[in-house]
């Protein structure tokens, strides 16, 4: 069986594809008109300029506005990783590395699943939408006072638009509260 499709191809003059079958077999190239652009530039205030359209993640750790505290009880600090990219992420994964006298470290997420491992969190994010944000939320007890180095990062499936903002080392104050 023998089928014809119309399509217009980026000249605007119609061409005739053919198939054979049920499944179509007609290439789609997108192509980005000159006077969007135009307007597009305009309408933010100055000339076109080079885009990148891909994900773009964020790793921020949320400060505490206090020490946290030491002992048995653990105290939550917690980290946000960002899509701040025009498109969707896919198999986001977020690494949290507390140091190695932390203890009783739990670490839920808002999306996703943690595992924990000693002093490593591990959180998988099957996909995180563009504009969007999933917040880790780490809970340890500190068997010390003073500073303790936290190291985090993120990344994902697809790649980043800019990976220098992928991780983030943290100082985190433990004190007598």
């Amino acid at each position: 069986q023998r089928h014809q499709h119309r399509m217009a191809d980026g000249d605007g003059v119609g061409a005739e594809r053919q198939r054979l079958g049920d499944i179509a077999a007609v290439p789609y190239a997108p192509s980005i008109d000159e006077g969007y652009l135009a307007a597009l530039a305009q309408f933010v205030g100055g000339a076109p300029r080079e885009m990148t359209v891909a994900a773009d993640l964020e790793m921020v750790v949320d400060q505490p506005s206090a020490p946290l505290p030491y002992g048995p009880t653990p105290a939550a600090h917690s980290y946000t990783v960002r899509n701040i990219g025009l498109v969707n992420a896919s198999d986001v994964q977020s690494v949290i590395q507390l140091p190695i006298s932390a203890g009783a470290v739990t670490a839920p997420a808002t999306a996703g699943s943690c595992t924990v491992q000693s002093t490593t969190v591990t959180c998988l994010q099957p996909i995180l939408l563009a504009g969007r944000a999933t917040r880790i939320t780490v809970s340890a007890a500190h068997c010390a006072a003073g500073n303790v180095n936290v190291q985090a990062s993120t990344q994902s499936y697809e790649p980043d638009a800019q990976p220098s903002n992928n991780s983030v080392q943290a100082t985190l104050e433990v004190a007598e509260v």
